[in-house]
C-alpha cells in the first residue's frame, strides 16, 4: 500500500512540476504509472528534452505499451517500440532500456554532427590557404570594402551545414529492443506448462440392483487429493494452430474410507477409490477483445477404481469411459476467471467379479459430467483454482448367459481448491 501511495504521489508531482521541455502524454489503464516511470528513466539517462506518447492496453492477460519518443512536440520521431509483458516489473525494465537507447542515440547524433561541422570547416583540396582564409582586396578598394562579400559568401557556405545538422531517424532507432523481456511462451496467452495440486471433499454413492436382490454402497463425505497437469509442447516449435493442442491429466485419490453397505445392515467396510482422466485438449482461437469468452474442446478417457474390502460384489470394481466435451472461460480479470465444463461419457468397460457376468458395453451405460468454478493468477505464474464437478452414470446391463439384467447407478459430487503454477 505504501509503495502504491508513493507511486501516485510521484505521478502527481511529475505531472504538476515537470519541466515543459520533457512532455509525456499517456493513454489507457495505468498510463499515469507508466508515464511516471518513463519520465524517471529519461531523466536518469540524461534526456531533458523530448516528447513521449504512451499507449497502455491490456490484451490476452498481457500488458502492451506502445512507446513513441520524439525530439520535441511535433519534431522528428526518434524511437518507436511496443513492450509486451506479463507484469509491471517487466514493463518498468523495458521503459528503462528504451530511455537508455534514446540517450545513446542522441549522443551518437551529436557526435556525428560535430564531425560534419569539423569536416566542413576544412578548406577544399587544391584551394590555396591564403585564398581560403584571407579576404582579397580588389583594385580601387580596401579589405573593409571586400568584407561584406566575404561575409555573404561565408553565409552561403554555412547554409548546407544547417541542413546537415537536421537528421532523420536512422534505421537502428526502430530495431527491436535488445534487452531480453520475459514473455508468455507460445501464441496468445497460453502457457506451455500448467500444474496444480489441491485438496477437497467429495461424496459418492452407487447401486448394483437385481430384481431379487441389490446392494447400495454409500461412501459418504470424504477427503481427496487432486493433481492436475497440462502440457502444450508444440508452442515451443511452432505458432500454427497446432500449437493450441495439448495434453491434460487429472488424478484424484482417497484412502482409508469407510463405505456403508445397505444390504449388510449398514456395515462400514474399509475402502478406497481413485479417478484418473487423460486426453487431448485444443484451445480454440480467442476473440480480439480480452473480456470475451474463450473456448476449448477435449477428448479423453476416464478410469475410476473402487475397492471395498470383504465384499465380493464391489471387490476390484472399475469403470472406464470415453469423455467428449468442451469448456468455456470468461476472463474478467487475470485473477478472476469463471469457467464451466461439460462432458458426455460413453462407458467402454465395467469390471468386477459380479460385472464379469454382464455386458457392460457402450450400449448398456450412459453418463455425463458437468463442472464449474473459478481460477486466476495472483502473482507471476502462481495462481489458484476452485472447482466442483457432478457426474452421473446409469444403465441396465444384460446378462451374458441369459437371465435378469443388472441395474447400475453411480453418482459423484466433489469440489476442491488447488494451488496452480503456469510456465
Amino acid at each position: 500500500m505504501a509503495r502504491w501511495t508513493a507511486t501516485v504521489l510521484s505521478i502527481l508531482l511529475a505531472g504538476g512540476l515537470a519541466d515543459a521541455a520533457l512532455r509525456i502524454e499517456p493513454r489507457g489503464p495505468r498510463g499515469a504509472t507508466a508515464a511516471a516511470w518513463m519520465r524517471q528513466s529519461l531523466e536518469s539517462a540524461g534526456v531533458q528534452v523530448a516528447f513521449v506518447n504512451l499507449r497502455v492496453a491490456r490484451r490476452s492477460r498481457r500488458w502492451l505499451v506502445a512507446v513513441k519518443i520524439y525530439a520535441a512536440k511535433g519534431g522528428t520521431l526518434t524511437l518507436k517500440h511496443v513492450v509486451r509483458a506479463r507484469h509491471w516489473g517487466e514493463v518498468r525494465r523495458a521503459l528503462r532500456s528504451l530511455a537508455e537507447r534514446t540517450a545513446e542515440s542522441r549522443e551518437a547524433r551529436a557526435t556525428g554532427s560535430a564531425s560534419d561541422l569539423q569536416a566542413a570547416a576544412l578548406p577544399a583540396v587544391g584551394t590555396p590557404k591564403s585564398a581560403a582564409s584571407a579576404p582579397v582586396a580588389q583594385a580601387g578598394g580596401s579589405a573593409e570594402q571586400a568584407e561584406p562579400s566575404v561575409r555573404s559568401s561565408s553565409s552561403e557556405e554555412r547554409a548546407p551545414l544547417a541542413v546537415a545538422t537536421t537528421h532523420t531517424p536512422r534505421a537502428h532507432d526502430n530495431r527491436a529492443d535488445p534487452t531480453p523481456v520475459t514473455r508468455h511462451p507460445g501464441p496468445g496467452d497460453r502457457s506451455v506448462l500448467r500444474v496444480g495440486i489441491g485438496a477437497g471433499l467429495a461424496y459418492r454413492r452407487f447401486w448394483l440392483l437385481l430384481p431379487s436382490s441389490g446392494a447400495e454402497y454409500d461412501l459418504g463425505v470424504y477427503s481427496q487429493v487432486t493433481v492436475q497437469g497440462e502440457l502444450y509442447p508444440l508452442q515451443l516449435v511452432t505458432r500454427s494452430p497446432l500449437s493450441r493442442l495439448g495434453l491434460r491429466v487429472t488424478y484424484e485419490f482417497s484412502t482409508g474410507l469407510k463405505t456403508r453397505v445397505g444390504q449388510r445392515d449398514g456395515l462400514a467396510l474399509d475402502s478406497g477409490q481413485s479417478r484418473i482422466w487423460g486426453g487431448l485438449v485444443f484451445q480454440l482461437p480467442r476473440f480480439s477483445h480480452p473480456r470475451l469468452p474463450c473456448f476449448e474442446v477435449h477428448l479423453g478417457a476416464a478410469h475410476h477404481v473402487f475397492e471395498v474390502s470383504d465384499d465380493p460384489v464391489a471387490e476390484g470394481l472399475s469403470l472406464t469411459s470415453l469423455a467428449v466435451g468442451g469448456a468455456v472461460a470468461l476472463p474478467l480479470w487475470s485473477f478472476l476467471v469463471p469457467e464451466a465444463r461439460a462432458e458426455y461419457r460413453v462407458p467402454l468397460r465395467a469390471a468386477s467379479r459380479t460385472l464379469g457376468r454382464y455386458d457392460a458395453g457402450p450400449a448398456s451405460l450412459v453418463g455425463y459430467a458437468v463442472a464449474g468454478g473459478l481460477r486466476g493468477r495472483v502473482w507471476a505464474g502462481v495462481g489458484y483454482r476452485a472447482s466442483f464437478v457432478y457426474e452421473r452414470f446409469g444403465g441396465d446391463l444384460p446378462a451374458l448367459a441369459g437371465g435378469s439384467p443388472l441395474t447400475l447407478r453411480d453418482a459423484y459430487l466433489g469440489g476442491d481448491l488447488a494451488l496452480t503454477y503456469e510456465l
